[in-house]
């Protein structure tokens, strides 16, 4: 495992110190190595704390959305790939529609698929909760409710913006601890509902 920390101003990669013209390079790789890893602890800290939830919960929760995060990075490396067939297809003399419908067909086939993956891993996220932790989650989803408002109040300029809280990392888009809001979720390559 990676571990990262700065001492001083000088970057340290597995208790080595960095230093010369290749520091900078040789942080950035450290540091792509530590995300990449993931660091369970720098993750979803917030949430851990408002809904109170037990280490188990929590690791949990992880280890099934990283599961889940391998198999959508695979459905949208397979969503790039058909569009590019599509757009080959299109670009000869004679495009063939039976192929590129195919095509067409299999990509709504695998959005479908990922749609119903991350509303299950939802389902099984929130069923790891407690009922005092489900109430909380609740509060959450009607706080979450009143964003488009808050938004729509600022494109009025009845407000000003909203400083967002301070996070220790931005995960990555797919890679969330719990959410209802699964409509709102897009995956790249799939049409928006």
């Amino acid at each position: 495992m990676t571990v990262l920390r700065v001492e001083g101003w000088l970057p340290v990669c597995n208790g080595r110190r960095i230093r010369g013209m290749k520091t900078s390079w040789l942080f950035f790789l450290c540091a792509v190595s530590t995300w990449a890893q993931g660091i369970p602890g720098a993750q979803f800290f917030q949430v851990k704390e408002y809904l109170q939830l037990t280490d188990a919960q929590y690791l949990d929760i992880l280890r099934s959305n990283d599961e889940l995060n391998r198999r959508l990075s695979e459905s949208s490396r397979r969503l790039y790939t058909l569009q590019q067939e599509i757009v080959a297809e299109g670009e000869k003399e004679a495009p063939d529609p039976m192929e590129i419908g195919s095509r067409y067909v299999e990509i709504t086939r695998v959005c479908r698929e990922l749609r119903a993956e991350y509303e299950g891993q939802v389902a099984r996220n929130a069923g790891t909760l407690t009922d005092a932790q489900k109430t909380k989650l609740r509060a959450l989803e009607e706080l979450a409710k009143q964003f488009a408002v808050v938004s729509e109040a600022q494109g009025f300029r009845l407000m000003g913006d909203v400083p967002a809280p301070p996070q220790l990392g931005a995960p990555p888009l797919v890679y969330r601890l719990i959410t209802t809001t699964s409509s709102a979720v897009g995956f790249p390559g799939c049409p928006s509902r």
